[in-house]
């Protein structure tokens, strides 16, 4: 099976392309604009591994939350060429994808993953995209919960949001932190100083997203939508509207 992976949530965002149980993937040209950038950086990573657009069997992509902007052009690029080949389409959210990638480092720096899965003590996986003007965007998964290859809506602890620091700082608090909350990602490491005392780790991500949507699509084939169907999976609704709202002016 061949899978074209892209992820625009963040600035830098990435490319992926999985072959036949071989990943290969890579960051963005956070220089660049993802509009500028795309289609250009999936063919480029296509011509590298001597493969053509008409070989990809499935597209995947990550869906947010994120960048409105970026999310916007990813979204729209994997539709045009999804609907051209007459291919579906996996997505992946971005916090699951975080998530995902937290576990596989784990499981590679001989961690197991499974270690937490009889343990009474079983942590919070907190993914925290920073969402820019203060915000964050974040879940929560049990470390048990990321032993199994997909996730169920209602297997959260804290179901998708965007809010300040100091909002999942009182959701966490709302919670049995006998396993000490393990937060992944930049927000987490920008806003460090917001969780001291909690007694949390801390761990940046640097994994490509467009590589963990690219290996959860070839497994679980069975997500795949129709390219007409992708929505981006916004959270937080767009900047131009509450800036709008924050001058009074009206949304309609």
């Amino acid at each position: 099976m061949v899978v074209l992976a892209l992820e625009t949530a963040t600035r830098r965002g990435s490319v992926a392309l999985w072959i036949d149980g071989t990943l290969h993937a890579e960051r963005g040209d956070s220089t660049r604009t993802h509009g500028e950038r795309l289609p250009g950086e999936l063919m480029t990573l296509l011509e590298a591994h001597h493969c053509s657009m008409q070989a990809v069997d499935l597209f995947a992509v990550i869906g947010g939350p994120g960048s409105f902007t970026g999310l916007r052009v990813g979204i729209a690029t994997i539709q045009g060429l999804a609907l051209t080949s007459g291919r579906s389409v996996v997505v992946v959210p971005t916090l699951e994808a975080m998530a995902v990638a937290y576990r596989d480092i784990d499981r590679e720096a001989g961690g197991g993953g499974a270690r937490h899965a009889d343990s009474a003590h079983d942590p919070l996986i907190v993914p925290c995209l920073d969402g820019q003007r203060g915000d964050v965007f974040f879940a929560a998964w049990r470390a048990s919960t990321l032993d199994r290859h997909e996730f169920d809506a209602g297997e959260a602890v804290i179901a998708p949001s965007v809010g300040r620091p100091a909002d999942l700082r009182e959701q966490l608090g709302a919670h049995d932190l006998t396993g000490a909350p393990i937060l992944i990602g930049d927000g987490a490491v920008r806003h460090a100083s917001s969780f001291e005392g909690l007694g949390v780790t801390i761990q940046d991500l640097n994994t490509p997203l467009a590589g963990v949507a690219a290996s959860v699509a070839a497994r679980r084939s069975d997500r795949a939508v129709s390219p007409h169907a992708l929505r981006p999976m916004y959270i937080r609704r767009p900047d131009a509207v509450l800036a709008r709202e924050r001058a009074g002016l009206s949304t309609r």
